[in-house]
This record gives structure tokens, sequence and C-alpha cells, in this order.
């Protein structure tokens, strides 16, 4: 009975080591590419999520990140209208992205490896990112998609020809302690 009780408790024992955070405010969620060649940068001005991390078994880890498409911001209001519609995002019919990850590698210190899955305009494909956990409550991220296996650019945008498919993802997350 004793050894049951043991078993039963492991799981409760090492999830005390995970930390658990939740993306705080002034947090920032950008994208880079380029259109016509020149460069293009843009954001997300409202996201959210959650982030567990464990130094005690750094290869469980939890992302679940959701973003607010009509939020993109690009200095374009033009653009970024464009972007909100059914060429781009189509945010009528899919208002947020989600990303959500739960397996990581990582040392404890240093870069983490994170794998995860992208869902954007209905479409599910997975997507690694670099993260480095900074002064213990900054994540900061980078990951690359290639921006037409989610349907993102229909009809003359779907070539690549004058928006580049490769859009680079960065995040400055500021992280708060959640309440569980």
């Amino acid at each position: 009975m004793k050894r049951l009780l043991i078993l039963f408790l492991l799981p409760f024992g090492a999830a005390a080591h995970a930390q658990t955070w939740m993306i705080a405010k002034g947090s920032t969620l950008g994208f880079d590419t380029s259109f016509e060649g020149a460069p293009l940068h843009g954001g997300f001005k409202r996201f959210s999520g959650r982030i567990s991390l464990d130094k005690q078994h750094p290869q469980a880890c939890r992302f679940d990140v959701s973003i607010k498409l009509a939020s993109v911001h690009t200095g374009n209001p033009t653009g970024d209208k464009q972007l909100q519609g059914t060429d781009f995002f189509d945010v009528a019919a899919h208002p947020e992205a989600h990303y959500r990850a739960t397996h990581c590698r990582w040392n404890g210190k240093g870069p983490i490896e994170v794998q995860g899955t992208l869902t954007l305009r209905g479409v599910k494909k997975p997507v690694s990112l670099t993260a480095k956990l900074e002064a213990g409550d900054v994540l900061t991220a980078t990951a690359t998609v290639n921006r037409l296996h989610f349907g993102v650019g229909q009809g003359q945008w779907s070539s690549g020809s004058v928006i580049s498919p490769e859009v680079k993802i960065k995040a400055h997350l500021k992280l708060a302690k959640a309440s569980h």
C-alpha cells in the first residue's frame, strides 16, 4: 500500500518544480518578411498565453499561446486591413492563431528548443522555435515559417514573388507567475 501511495504521489512532486507563467503586459510578438524585396516588419498587439518550464524535467514543457489576428499592425493601416482579409489571415473565419507545445530540449540553461504546433487559418503544422529564458522572467523566442504552408496569401499573393514566403517570428515575452 505504501509503495502504491508513493507511485501515486510521484507525478505531483515532479510537477512542483515546474514554473508556470502568464504572458504579461509589455510583451511583443512580431514578424519580419519582405514586400517587393524591401523589409516588411509587423506584429500583433493582442496575444496571451501560458508557459511552463521545469529545470528538473526540461523535456516537459508547455506553451499555449493565442494570437488575435485582427490586432496585426505593420504601420500601414491599409496593409493591416488587407492582412485581416480573406487573402491573408481571414480573421472573419479564423480570428485567432494558436501555438501549442509540449516538448522541449533544454539543459536548464541556454537555448530551449521547443517543438509545437501552429494553427493558422485552420491549418495545423509543426513549428519549432528557439527560446531563451533571460533574467528569470523574460523569454525571447524566434521561429521561421513558410506563410504559404498555412494558406496565408491567396490569389495574386500565393506565388511568393511579391511577398516572401519566409516569415521570421520573434517574441519578447515578459512573464508573470501564474496563480494555480
